[in-house]
Formats: C-alpha cells, sequence, structure tokens
C-alpha cells in the first residue's frame, strides 16, 4: 500500500499539488490506522483471546481455587455469596460497562463481610480470605485490560471513521471530480481534434485519472472491506472471510494479521464453547446443589422467621403488658408519694410533739422523785413522830399509874383522916385540935382525890388522844407508806414511759427519716416508672419495625430463593 502512494505521488506532477496534498493524508490516515490496529491486537492479547490466557486466564484460575476453598469450608450462605459475586463478574464480561464493575465490587465486599463474620475454624478463614485477595487482583487486572481493548477498538474505530475514511473519500471525491474534468476534456479534444497538445495533455491527465481510479480501488475499497471484516468479528463473527491475504502490500500483512487474529478468535470460541459446557453441567451440579441448600436456606429462614415473628409478638405483648403496668406504677407512685409526703409530714408534727411529750414526762418524773423523797421524809418525820407519840404514850401511862398512887394515897389518906377524927372524938376536947388537923387532911384528901380524878380523867384522855393520834399516826404513815409506794411505781412508770417516749421519738424520726426516703424512691420510681413506660413504648415501635424488617427479610429472601431457583 505504501507502495502504491509512492507511484501514485510519482505520477501526479508537481502543480497538482492538492492531489499531493490528498495522498499524503490518505498515507497518515493510513499510518495512524495501522497503529491503532496493532495496538488493540496487543491489548487484546494481553487481556486474552480465551479463558485460559491472558489476564482472563489468571482470573479463572483465582476464581477456580476460591470455589475450592469456599467447598471445602462447607458454608451454605459463603457459596450464596461467591454466587452472587460471580454473576456480577459474568454480568461485566458479557456487557463491560463502569457500574458492572461497581456491581462486582459490592458484591465482592458482601463476600469478604460474610467469611469474616463466618465461623470457619483454624487457618481455614485466612486461607479464604487470601484466595479472595488473589482473584479481586486478578479481576482488576482483567477488568483493567478488558476496558483497555474496548478503548483501543473506540480509538481504531474512531481513527477509521474521522480520519481514514474522510481521508479517502476526499481522494475518491478528488479522483471523481479529475474524471469529470478529464472527460468534459475528452469530449473537447473529440470535437478539436487539431488540438494535438491538448490530447497529449488529456491523455497524461486521464493516466493520472486512471492511476488514482486504481489506487482508490487498491487501497480504500480493501480497507473498507477490512474495516467491515473487524466490525464483525469484533461482533462475534468468526466465520467472515478475510479477503486481500494474497496481496504483498500492507493491506495484505494486515489482512494476514487479521487471520491470525481470527483463528484465535475461532479457537478462543471453541475453548469457550467448551469451557461453557463443561461450567453448563458445573452450572447445573450447582444449581441442583444451590436448589438443595436454598430449600434447606428457605426452610431455615422460615423457621428462624417464624420464631422471630413468635418473639416479637410475645415482646409486643410482654411490652404492652409492662407499659399498661408502668402506666398503673406510675399512678400508684404518685399516691404512694403523695402519702409519703403526708406521712412525712405528720410523723414531723409527731415528732415534734413527742418530743414535747418527752420534756413533760422528764417534768413529771423529776416532779415524782421529788415526791418521793418528801414522802420518804414525810415517814421519817412521821415515824419519829410516832416513836414520840409511843413515848407519850409511855409518860400518859406513868402519869397514870402515879395519878393512881396518888389517889391510893389520898385514899389512905382519907381513911387515917376519918380514923384521926374517930380518934380525936373519942379524945373529947383534948382531940379537938387534932379533929381540926384530920378534917383538913380528910379535905385535902378529898381535894387531892378529886385532882387526881380530874388527873386520870385527863390523862385518861390524853391516853385515848394519844391512842388515836398514833392510831391517825399508824394511818398517816400507811398512807405514806402507800404514796412512796405509788411514787415510786409512778417514778418506775415514768422512767418506762420516758424510755418509751425516747423510744416513740426514735421511731418516728426514723418513720420520718424513712418516710422521706421513701418519698425520694417514689420520686425515682415515678421516673423509672416513665422512663421504663418510654422504653416499653421503643420497644413496641421496635417489635413493629422487628415486624416490618421481618416481613421485608421474608420477602427479599423469596426474591433471593426465586432467583437462585431460576
Amino acid at each position: 500500500m505504501e507502495k502504491a502512494l509512492d507511484g501514485m505521488t510519482a505520477v501526479l506532477p508537481p502543480e497538482q499539488g492538492d492531489q499531493r496534498a490528498q495522498v499524503a493524508s490518505v498515507r497518515d490516515a493510513l499510518a495512524r490506522y495501522v497503529a491503532s490496529f496493532r495496538d488493540m491486537v496487543g491489548r487484546q492479547t494481553s487481556a486474552g483471546l480465551g479463558y485460559t490466557d491472558g489476564a482472563l486466564g489468571e482470573m479463572r484460575a483465582a476464581a477456580q481455587k476460591m470455589e475450592e476453598a469456599v467447598r471445602q469450608a462447607d458454608q451454605p450462605r459463603l457459596a450464596v455469596q461467591l454466587l452472587l459475586m460471580r454473576s456480577a463478574e459474568r454480568e461485566f464480561l458479557a456487557r463491560r460497562p463502569a457500574q458492572d464493575r461497581a456491581d462486582w465490587a459490592a458484591r465482592a465486599a458482601d463476600f469478604q463481610r460474610a467469611i469474616q463474620a463466618s465461623d470457619l475454624a483454624g487457618a481455614m478463614r485466612p486461607a479464604v480470605l487470601d484466595r479472595l485477595a488473589v482473584y479481586q487482583t486478578a479481576f482488576q487486572s482483567a477488568a483493567d485490560a478488558i476496558q483497555a481493548v474496548g478503548a483501543a477498538e473506540k480509538v481504531m474505530i474512531q481513527v477509521h471513521r474521522q480520519v481514514l475514511e474522510p481521508s479517502l473519500n476526499a481522494l475518491a471525491a478528488q479522483t471523481r471530480a479529475d474524471m469529470t474534468v478529464a472527460q468534459d476534456l475528452a469530449n473537447a479534444v473529440t470535437a478539436r481534434a487539431d488540438r494535438l497538445a491538448t490530447v497529449i495533455e488529456i491523455g497524461g491527465f486521464a493516466v493520472v485519472v486512471v492511476v488514482g481510479l486504481l489506487l482508490a480501488h487498491s487501497i480504500y475499497r480493501p480497507l473498507n472491506d477490512m474495516t467491515r471484516v473487524m466490525q464483525r468479528l469484533a461482533a462475534g463473527g468468526t466465520d467472515t472471510v478475510i479477503p486481500a491475504q494474497e496481496r504483498r502490500d500492507e493491506v495484505g500483512a494486515m489482512a494476514r494479521s487479521v487471520q491470525v487474529f481470527r483463528d484465535a478468535m475461532r479457537e478462543a470460541e471453541r475453548l469457550r464453547l467448551a469451557q461453557e459446557e463443561s461450567h453448563r453441567r458445573a452450572e447445573q451440579e450447582k444449581a441442583a446443589a444451590m436448589l438443595a441448600m436454598a430449600d434447606d436456606f428457605d426452610a431455615s429462614v422460615k423457621t428462624k422467621v417464624a420464631e422471630v415473628d413468635k418473639a416479637t409478638i410475645g415482646i409486643r405483648s410482654t411490652a404492652q403488658a409492662m407499659a399498661s403496668r408502668s402506666e398503673r406504677s406510675g399512678s400508684r407512685s404518685l399516691d404512694v408519694g403523695e402519702a409519703a409526703r403526708i406521712s412525712t409530714e405528720r410523723a414531723a408534727v409527731a415528732a415534734e410533739a413527742t418530743r414535747q411529750l418527752a420534756l413533760a414526762v422528764n417534768e413529771i418524773a423529776q416532779q415524782v422523785g421529788h415526791s418521793t423523797e418528801i414522802a420518804r421524809k414525810t415517814v421519817e418525820d412521821v415515824n419519829a413522830t410516832a416513836v414520840q407519840m409511843q413515848g407519850l404514850s409511855g409518860s400518859v401511862q406513868s402519869i397514870g399509874e402515879i395519878v393512881k398512887l396518888i389517889n391510893d394515897i389520898a385514899a389512905q389518906t382519907n381513911l387515917l383522916a376519918l380514923n384521926a377524927t374517930i380518934e380525936a372524938a373519942r379524945a373529947g376536947e383534948a382531940g379537938k385540935g387534932f379533929a381540926v388537923v384530920a378534917g383538913e387532911v380528910k379535905n385535902l384528901a378529898n381535894q387531892t382525890a378529886r385532882a387526881t380524878d380530874d388527873i386520870a380523867r385527863q390523862v385518861s384522855e390524853i391516853q385515848e388522844s394519844s391512842r388515836r393520834m398514833g392510831a391517825s399516826i399508824t394511818g398517816v404513815v400507811d398512807i405514806i407508806r402507800s404514796l412512796d409506794e405509788i411514787s415510786s411505781a409512778i417514778a418506775s412508770a415514768v422512767q418506762q414511759q420516758e424510755a418509751a417516749t425516747r423510744e416513740i421519738a426514735s421511731n418516728i424520726d426514723e418513720v420520718a427519716h424513712q418516710a422521706d426516703a421513701v418519698s425520694k424512691s417514689v420520686g425515682e420510681l415515678s421516673k423509672a416508672s416513665a422512663l421504663t413506660c418510654a422504653g416499653t413504648v421503643r420497644v413496641i415501635w421496635s417489635a413493629k419495625s422487628l415486624t416490618s424488617v421481618v416481613d421485608s427479610l421474608t420477602g427479599e429472601t423469596d426474591n433471593f430463593l426465586l432467583r437462585v431457583r431460576q
């Protein structure tokens, strides 16, 4: 092709600069097209002509190792996540948009989280994670290579459409215009045969036109054919016939390169079909296993969902009952709090009254003690008086004996006076003086008798008074002793009452303290009841949300199992 362009440039006269420029433009466009074609072929080879070589082969090998590790782990959930990730991989390889690559990245992240959250034992988890990392690296390399191939294809098509095809079209248009001019000149030459120079010029120009047509025919059409062949190959038409392979120029070399590319695509297609058949059988086996696993997963999920739903209903019922009880408890706690407040106030009043009572009892105890002391002293004084009265009674008794003795003496004296009177009467005149003395003695004796009688009567009265006084004193002593005993009993009772009053005061203070503590506790209980009620309401809302989540999970599970079973 380069030789044809060089020959065309050599044929063109120097004055036809436009045609020379168009040929040069076609030369440059063709060079760019060939360079883009070779770049695309190189990138496709790097990406892999099939699923066994290049970056795609490395990715497939890494995926197989990872699948083997997951099968050995015997984790159904990991198998499901792996299946979703490989499905995203196939979608990307089939369509190759950036969104599918992002979807694959999301599935890979889900798979990695599932591995980390699984119960893989020992070194199994690190091994699976390592193989996942190798697979992710291989996928990223393959994805970059595939996207690079797509970009190279776009560049090649863009060069053909925007550079080479316009240059060839311009050259063809110029050639057709030259042919029109040549035809007009030929017609003019036929009319004017006498102008040989013109004929020669027309002949030379016709040669140029013919050469241009031949060049266009030898370059433009093969390139267009080659472009259409490449487009059909890009569309998967591996049965396309490659033209111009027998040519010895650049077009022939390009055709033979395309032939190699087509043969590689056929071999890749054959390998792909074989792999797809193997993959189909593996997918059938996997699908059967997935269906069985899906059935088990469905049964397990439905069982767990039923348990969660039942537990949610129980939680909601319990929470509602707790809310009702909390409300009643809050109401009652307010009543108890009010009662505790009133009890606290009354306990304070009672405590003050008890303190006053304790003071009064203490005063009574002091007075009773003073009365007891006075009674004791009075008993001592009365006992002393009784002793003195006993002494007085003895003295009176002695006086009575003395009076009796005096009375006896007066009687004897009176008897002696009577005898003296009788003797004086016998004596006559001699005894008159003695009779007078005897009469006086008799009078004295009578007076003494009367005096002693008065004394005896008075002594008897004194004795009677002393006896009554003694009896009265004895009664007074008994009464005072009874009063002393009563005072002692009162003092003991007052002491007990004082101790009881102190105990009552202490208990009332403790009751007031406890009532205040109860009031505070009731306040805390009211707050706790309110918080419990609020928490119970949140539990009810959470239970409702959990029910919605369970329903959503059930729907998502059904959709997932439907996709798996499809």
